[in-house]
């Protein structure tokens, strides 16, 4: 438990306020849990924001990896699998964090952010700007669910 203490200077009088904020410590099974809800949250946000963009006909060809294959037309299955691995990843990772480090919340939290910078890399290929918007929309809502909701699994506060 961390107390924040705030003193008030008022016509000279000095008070002192206690603040608490608790942390709590998160079970194995609670991460889990909540990770995988976290990964189910942003694999419906992401089919329903890829369907949505369909319906536009906003195009999800994305160019043949090797010269001469055909281009690669992206799935409903490839977006919920690209939506649950990355909670799975993260699962491992507040798992992992949790064990070593102090300041775990943190340090996940930025390692997050450095993955989800990372993770917009492979839109710079040529595709047109509206299937990169959408895509990097999706990114941006996976990584928001699934951080939110084991970061959740956390914090608790009492003011």
């Amino acid at each position: 438990m961390r107390e924040i203490v705030v003193t008030m200077n008022r016509k000279r009088l000095l008070t002192k306020t206690k603040l608490t904020m608790e942390e709590k410590t998160a079970s194995t099974k609670e991460i889990i849990i909540r990770g995988l809800i976290g990964g189910a949250i942003a694999a419906v946000m992401n089919i329903a924001i890829f369907l949505i963009s369909k319906l536009t006909e906003i195009s999800f060809e994305l160019p043949a990896m090797k010269e001469g294959a055909d281009p690669v037309s992206l799935k409903t299955s490839a977006i919920l699998i690209a939506s649950v691995i990355p909670s799975i990843a993260a699962i491992l990772l507040m798992l992992l964090l949790k064990r070593l480090s102090k300041h775990h919340l943190r340090s996940f939290t930025l390692i997050s952010t450095g993955l989800l910078i990372v993770s917009f890399f492979p839109l710079t290929i040529d595709i047109p700007n509206s299937t990169r918007v959408i895509l990097g929309i999706m990114h941006i809502v996976a990584a928001a669910s699934i951080v939110f909701s084991l970061r959740s699994a956390f914090k608790t506060s009492e003011i």
